[in-house]
């Protein structure tokens, strides 16, 4: 026999407990409000698919009880009608009046000064004479064509 795959398969901890509370059924988001998804399990309809669970999307729209919510899939945007209970406001942190009037401390670049370093020490190359590859002793120091003995 087949194997089923549901809706709610491969949910066990995405789905555990969860119940019905009044105030999570009332809540109402205005157009273009921030909202995250989070299942309750307790609540079947208006359930998106857990695969969006925790994430973050737009509100849309409204229909009836439910709102629709844009989610961002890669480049789509997937929209999805969901109850109120699966939506929780996403907590912004909004930038106060107090922290906007400071300017910010900027710091002054330090002029820049002509580094002197140090000359690096050269090593003397060693005076060894090449090798003649032509003698059979290829060990013994030769001579150059121009300081040869005539």
């Amino acid at each position: 026999m087949r194997r089923s795959r549901g809706f709610r398969s491969r949910t066990r901890h995405k789905l555990k407990g969860g119940r019905f509370s009044i105030a999570e059924a009332l809540q109402t988001f205005k157009n273009g409000a921030k909202v995250r998804i989070f299942l309750n399990p307790a609540v079947h309809s208006g359930m998106p698919h857990p695969r969006y669970q925790g994430r973050l999307g737009e509100v849309l729209e409204s229909r009836g009880r439910s709102f629709v919510v844009g989610v961002k899939d890669g480049k789509l945007i997937k929209k999805f009608t969901c109850r109120p209970e699966h939506l929780r406001p996403e907590k912004i942190q909004k930038k106060t009046e107090k922290t906007e009037e400071k300017p910010k401390a900027t710091k002054t670049p330090k002029p820049k000064t002509a580094k002197t370093t140090k000359p690096k020490a050269v090593k003397p190359k060693s005076q060894r004479a090449p090798r003649d590859t032509k003698n059979s002793n290829s060990l013994a120091p030769t001579v150059p064509k121009s300081q040869e003995k005539k």
